[in-house]
């Protein structure tokens, strides 16, 4: 299985977020948003459209609901560091008294009614990554949100995760759209394709447990058949 270069890699990622200001309100802003869209593999309008009442971060196993493309809804974990980075943003954008319906993301001109323009984070991706881009040279110049997604994607694969599962935790309705994160033969496809109607594959179950591999952070079993 050969993966493609259209995301970004551990170490890229790892430079990149590196370069963000934490000292600053905005750089934790951007620090938890970025963090989050990896962690959870979201699309960036997933993102800038969850409600605080989307996240359930005081549960045992901390969470977030999101809606998709043809309003597919779906829920996934979050890992301890993101969660302490959600945490300690809502603390200074949102105080302790918040109402549930205002958004996590939101912008300095409309306030917690309205969500942060996809196009000025887009603006402030830009930025972060030129100033990694001279530490690291894995770090895109012209890196924008959806490949923090295809990250994602690529290093759950690497983890060895069912492509059938990676699928359903993007919220790709179609298994094709999941392939183009990969170069695949004709007989992967022929076998993932099988394993959509397979009882063991119908849902993705969470282990929730502590693990050095993203996939099972994520809840996500990885897949232990050669491939």
């Amino acid at each position: 299985m050969l993966f493609r270069s259209e995301g970004i890699s551990r170490k890229g990622l790892k430079t990149l977020l590196s370069v963000i200001d934490q000292r600053t309100k905005t750089g934790r802003k951007y620090l938890t948003l970025f963090t989050l869209i990896y962690n959870c593999g979201l699309r960036i309008d997933e993102a800038l459209s969850i409600a605080l009442r989307d996240l359930r971060l005081e549960a045992e196993h901390p969470s977030v609901t999101v809606i998709g493309k043809g309003s597919k809804m779906r829920t996934l974990a979050i890992l301890p560091r993101t969660r302490k980075l959600l945490e300690a943003y809502i603390g200074t954008y949102h105080g302790k008294t918040h109402t549930e319906t205002h958004y996590l993301f939101y912008s300095r001109n409309t306030g917690p009614t309205g969500k942060s323009s996809q196009t000025a984070i887009s603006k402030q991706l830009r930025i972060y990554a030129k100033l990694a881009h001279e530490i690291c040279s894995e770090v895109p110049l012209d890196l924008h949100c959806h490949q923090l997604r295809h990250a994602c994607a690529t290093h759950l694969l690497e983890d060895g995760i069912n492509i059938v599962q990676l699928s359903r935790f993007l919220g790709h309705s179609d298994l094709s759209t999941t392939m183009r994160y990969i170069d695949v033969g004709l007989q992967m496809k022929t076998e993932a394709l099988t394993k959509i109607d397979c009882e063991s594959t119908k849902g993705i179950k969470p282990k929730w447990k502590d693990s050095q591999s993203l996939a099972e952070a994520c809840g996500l079993r990885p897949n232990k058949e050669p491939r």
